[in-house]
């Protein structure tokens, strides 16, 4: 899911992950979604997009490290289904 907002995610709403000590978020940044696109041969993600995801995984890392000591965003590069064990 694309929720990159803490108070868009269900997960954040529960009180035992409010509770928790420490939130570890990963956020997998799917090659397939920077690809040309199958209509028109244009990119996915072009450069506004791409600065509109950048700009909110950033806040989203600092609302999570807001949240204290043992939270934040890891940003991982690759398929979801390798990069993530």
């Amino acid at each position: 899911r694309n929720d990159l907002r803490l108070r868009d995610n269900e997960l954040f709403q529960h009180d035992a992950v409010r509770r928790a000590k420490e939130v570890l978020a990963v956020y997998c940044v799917d090659p397939r979604t920077c690809a040309r696109s199958a209509w028109g041969g244009h990119s996915r993600l072009g450069p506004h997009r791409a600065r509109l995801l950048a700009e909110s995984l950033r806040e989203l890392d600092g609302a999570l490290r807001a949240l204290g000591p043992g939270c934040g965003l890891v940003v991982v590069h690759g398929r979801p289904e390798r990069a993530l064990p």
